[in-house]
């Protein structure tokens, strides 16, 4: 019994005894029985207990339950009430889901509260195959067929070398005491349905199928562990970050043979979901402009790679800038700092920036975002060319194009492209009193 608890905890290297440990335990047979091994073997644990408040009395009497065992063998207790109804109502999450994100939120700021090194639950092998048959229904992909691992950061699971057979016989070979759970015989929950109707069915095909399925998901620990490491090379040579952008090549990912499983591994880190990264996969030959969006991120379609960037909110701000104004303006537009300041021999544009004839310019002179109407006279050019062809001709993605701005005078013509262009009649000669220095602030 001990034994073999010992030797899972020393084979996967999950902790020490002189480790700072917090148990969470909910009074049941198997939280019990982990609870017991730890204390009795000596181990440095703290203990946990969340009372979600969804079964009355019986909520209750888990709480009391657990607190005077931990009173009696003198082991640190902590326990918090949820009002776990409240909470999935306002947050829309099913009761479950709700349960799960409080007792996990409370154990994360414990362990942080506290410096705990880790923090143990008591899943077992039983609990490893109702998980991977739920995400075999729900249409998992290859990492929900991995169960439950042994270790996962700071979340450590010593019990996962027995089946809930095995905690039987041992709680009752110790005369150990838990509490029941009657929740657990309810059906309306899809991991009771599982647990109580299909796998019983499952086990007149295979009696021995808690073990089959852990062996199973052992082994695909190990194969997700080696696609981790192919991926992470194809990323290195597929993926270009630049600035606050990511580039990923459309040509290498296909060099590569990614397909759209792999798409989905590299983009789904930003939160991407499967059916997104599919059809992003299906438009890498089709003509760009197509953006994608999550919570957290966009991405672009582009000529020759997908471009990533954090989620943006475009604010097309427009600034009237008066003849006083000038030397002492500065704005944030985009993701640069502009500012004008009048010329003279001893200013250098040593960013980004350009000189603007200045007694040409009528007040007050704009500051804003480019608009898909506006067009600027060009040197060499008869006729005044769009901005967006002259964007176009600089090849700026969309992103990019976000970011571009105008300088227009009081009469309403443009000045100039950002720092691209500057109009005919607005070029300065040299660096002179008699010019505007508008340029990006370092």
């Amino acid at each position: 019994m001990r034994q073999k608890f010992e030797k899972h905890i020393k084979s996967n290297s999950l902790f020490l005894k002189t480790d700072k440990l917090l148990v969470t335990i909910s009074g049941g047979r198997d939280s019990m029985l982990m609870l017991y091994l730890l204390a009795s073997g000596g181990y440095n644990i703290s203990v946990a207990h969340c009372n979600f408040q969804l079964r009355g009395d019986e909520s209750e009497g888990d709480e009391e339950f657990v607190k005077k065992y931990c009173e009696k063998y003198n082991v640190p207790f902590f326990f918090k009430r949820f009002n776990t109804k409240a909470y999935s109502k306002l947050n829309k999450f099913s009761t479950q889901e709700a349960a799960r994100k409080l007792r996990y939120d409370w154990f994360e700021q414990l362990h942080k509260d506290y410096k705990f090194k880790y923090i143990l639950t008591a899943h077992h092998k039983d609990d490893n195959l109702e998980t991977i048959l739920y995400n075999l229904v729900k249409g998992s992909k290859l990492r929900g067929y991995g169960g439950i691992r042994a270790a996962n950061e700071k979340l450590v699971r010593p019990m996962l070398c027995y089946t809930r057979e095995d905690i039987d016989l041992i709680c009752k070979k110790l005369s150990l005491s838990w509490r029941e759970d009657t929740s657990n015989i309810s059906n309306d929950y899809s991991r009771n349905f599982l647990r109580n109707e299909v796998i019983p069915l499952l086990k007149k095909i295979n009696p021995n199928i808690e073990e089959t399925v852990y062996d199973n998901s052992r082994a695909t620990q190990r194969y997700i562990g080696f696609i981790d490491a192919s991926l992470s090379k194809i990323e290195k040579k597929c993926i270009v970050k630049k600035k606050e952008y990511l580039y990923i090549y459309i040509d290498k990912l296909l060099k590569n043979s990614v397909d759209e499983v792999l798409l989905w591994e590299i983009l789904k880190k930003y939160g991407f979901n499967y059916t997104t990264s599919k059809n992003i996969f299906l438009s890498l030959k089709s003509q760009p402009g197509k953006i994608w969006e999550t919570g957290s991120h966009q991405i672009l379609k582009d000529r020759d790679c997908l471009i990533l960037r954090e989620k943006m909110e475009r604010k097309l701000l427009t600034y009237k800038i008066t003849e006083k104004q000038i030397g002492s303006f500065r704005q944030i537009v985009g993701d640069r700092e502009i500012q004008i300041q009048k010329g003279s021999k001893s200013i250098l544009i040593r960013n980004e920036g350009i000189s603007i004839a200045k007694q040409k310019l009528s007040y007050p002179i704009t500051l804003r975002h480019w608009k898909p109407a506006d067009k600027i006279l060009l040197k060499g050019m008869t006729g005044a060319k769009k901005v967006s062809d002259l964007l176009t001709d600089f090849k700026f993605n969309l992103f990019e194009k976000e970011q571009i701005f105008v300088i227009q005078n009081g009469d309403g013509e443009l000045v100039s492209v950002d720092f691209l262009k500057v109009s005919e009649k607005f070029l300065a000669k040299e660096n002179t009193a008699n010019n505007l220095i508008i340029s990006t602030v370092k």
